[in-house]
């Protein structure tokens, strides 16, 4: 586990976007639409990354900014 309590960096990083179907979980990473240098979706965990970029969240209303 990384600091923030998960087990990827991808979990925590601004540049995610989850994909849930009704058997799978998959973590598309974002920068894949602009840089052809990371994988659209990465093998897991991910412990290191360049572009890794923390998830902002207000923490009166636990809600992304």
């Amino acid at each position: 586990m990384n600091r923030s309590g998960h087990a990827s960096l991808c979990e925590s990083c601004g540049q995610v976007r989850i994909v849930q179907t009704t058997r799978s979980r998959f973590l598309l990473c974002r920068l894949s639409e602009r840089d052809p240098n990371y994988d659209k979706y990465p093998r897991q965990p991910v412990l290191v990354c360049v572009g890794y970029e923390p998830r902002r969240i207000d923490p009166s209303t636990d809600k992304k900014v």
